[in-house]
């Protein structure tokens, strides 16, 4: 269209029409004057113009043409290679296990500068070489090879503004990209592409977030701790994701209490581990929180054996979650959102026992019904610095919202948003509790009864069908239960 356009301003419009009629016409040399002297006069010229031009034309639409097909192949060779880099990695994850190790590439025409070679020193004092690889690049296509072809290892990569726009619109969407974070000036205009971009964690201009970003991925806090995962989130720490979904036989779950040792002896030597390791992981730099503190640990440790051996343990392991001291509740979901295999593991008696509770728990309240439409609000407050806007922009329709701790909900919709404070979301949850795992209304056990809590169990996933703006500080999130 632009180059017809280009055609026929050069010519003239009407001249150009008025030439068609007369050449293609057959007229005679009295018809064509009746078109005017002016135009008898130029009508060679304008017909040598018009030829060239349609020459032009065609020999630039061929090249479009062939350029269109050029970018066919090359966008399907790119295809074919994302999907065969992809099954080499199923296929080496599956042979080796999951690698925990990270590629801290970075990207930056000016890297070599003085600033960003003292930057790049920051990085290896901040991260043991033993987890991660740093690799820098001041070349787009040798940077670009290297993400394509290092696929074994997630990756974080790190771009200036200028360069990154270029080089995530190619390589952005890799399955291995944990996180992308663009460190430069004029933080508010590359905002304005970025937000398109999943994967584009943090726009920053300063290297301190750049660094706190990185530990937040490494850790699986891509962006918040109590307000969900996504997939990408959570296989960036476990090793088998379905395994911890799953509550099936071979899932994260006991078949029966008894499969839990239940001497003290043990669970003391357990809970002794957890500290230990808590410590030796530097989980909490500063100082350890009272409820990871052992004196509580060994008390929670006595009074869950002691839950253990009544009858109809179930009850008595949901109202130990309820109560305040020993913060049962707390120690589980702490280590459950840390997303740290080897705590979850140390723990996983606490953490199944609760999970098996739940699904085998009778409540003959029936304050929910076994029907497959129940209505349930979770919510979420989001007043700290953008973690509202991040929110939004993290979890879209048709993405998965994934609460690997227990998470408590309500049936009653007002209540649930009193407690957001400032800006947040309603969880506005559909769950079908005709099914087995199905959230449970746990106020007969509960030490706070008129809370009217309905426990969802942990590793719960909430599919998103649809957000609405119910005021300029609120979104509500509707969503589907989804039940394994």
């Amino acid at each position: 269209m632009v180059l017809l356009i280009s055609i026929f301003s050069g010519l003239g419009l009407f001249n150009l029409i008025a030439a068609i009629i007369v050449l293609l016409g057959g007229a005679s040399a009295f018809g064509v004057i009746t078109f005017g002297l002016g135009f008898l006069l130029s009508s060679t010229a304008s017909e040598a113009m018009f030829r060239s031009k349609l020459s032009e034309l065609d020999e630039k639409l061929s090249c479009n043409i062939r350029n269109v097909q050029s970018q066919k192949y090359e966008r399907i060779q790119k295809l074919d290679e994302y999907f065969n880099n992809f099954e080499q990695r199923l296929h080496h994850c599956h042979i080796h296990g999951h690698n925990s190790k990270i590629n801290i590439v970075w990207y930056d025409k000016n890297l070599q500068n003085h600033e960003n070679q003292c930057y790049i020193e920051r990085l290896r004092n901040e991260f043991s070489p033993e987890q991660y690889q740093i690799m820098q690049f001041d070349d787009k296509d040798q940077s670009i090879d290297s993400v394509v072809s290092n696929i074994t290892n997630n990756l974080v990569l790190i771009t200036s503004g200028s360069a990154g726009e270029e080089i995530i619109s190619e390589i952005g969407y890799y399955f291995h990209i944990k996180g992308i974070i663009i460190f430069g000036t004029a933080v508010e205009y590359h905002q304005t592409w970025a937000r398109k971009y999943k994967k584009v964690l943090l726009i920053t201009n300063m290297f301190s977030q750049v660094i706190q970003e990185i530990k937040d991925i490494e850790n699986g806090q891509i962006y918040f701790v109590n307000y969900g995962f996504s997939f990408d989130d959570i296989t960036i720490k476990l090793k088998n994701i379905e395994y911890y979904l799953s509550t099936s036989q071979n899932g994260f779950i006991i078949p029966n209490f008894s499969a839990i040792n239940s001497s003290i002896d043990y669970h003391n030597m357990t809970m002794t581990k957890l500290h230990n390791e808590l410590q030796k992981k530097h989980v909490y730099p500063k100082d350890i929180p009272s409820h990871f503190q052992l004196d509580n640990l060994l008390k929670c440790a006595q009074q869950f054996v002691e839950a253990l051996k009544k009858p109809e343990p179930e009850k008595h392991i949901i109202h130990l979650y309820t109560t305040k001291a020993p913060y049962y509740y707390k120690i589980i979901n702490d280590i459950l959102n840390l997303l740290d295999e080897d705590l979850i593991l140390i723990i996983q008696d606490y953490i199944k026992a609760l999970r098996y509770s739940l699904i085998i728990y009778k409540d003959v309240s029936n304050k929910i019904l076994p029907i497959n439409n129940v209505k349930l609000y979770r919510g979420i407050s989001l007043a700290q610095d953008n973690s509202f806007a991040e929110f939004s922009r993290k979890f879209k329709i048709h993405d998965t919202i994934i609460f690997p701790a227990f998470s408590s909900t309500s049936v009653n919709k007002d209540r649930t948003r009193s407690f957001i404070k400032g800006k947040g979301v309603l969880l506005k949850i559909s769950a079908d509790c005709s099914k087995l795992n199905r959230p449970k209304s746990i106020s007969a056990q509960s030490q706070y009864p008129n809370e009217d809590e309905v426990l969802l169990n942990c590793f719960s996933i909430l599919k998103v069908e649809g957000i609405t703006t119910m005021n300029d500080d609120l979104l509500c999130y509707k969503c589907i239960l989804e039940l394994r």
